[in-house]
């Protein structure tokens, strides 16, 4: 299981918008269905070399991935949750 929320950073976020958030992501980080844990696949970024899909960039404009999510999250870079 992913632990999302370092202890240190979850007394900050406490009632806030971004705890709601955090959890949605750690419970998509870890999903598993029949043994498979698909969350592995979204927590970092698509590097098109690695995972063998050299057109990514081309078809996806704007990736994002949960890792990059939780770590905006993390340093307060939203400033809002839309």
């Amino acid at each position: 299981m992913f632990p999302v929320i370092h202890q240190k950073k979850a007394n900050e976020i406490k009632g806030k918008w971004t705890e709601s958030l955090m959890l949605v992501c750690e419970k998509l980080l870890n999903f598993t269905k029949n043994n498979i844990h698909y969350g592995v696949l979204f927590c970092e970024p698509v590097d098109p070399e690695r995972d063998n899909c050299p057109d990514y960039f081309k078809i996806v404009e704007q990736p994002m991935d949960l890792g990059t999510i939780l770590n905006k999250l993390f340093l307060d870079i939203y400033k809002n949750p839309q």
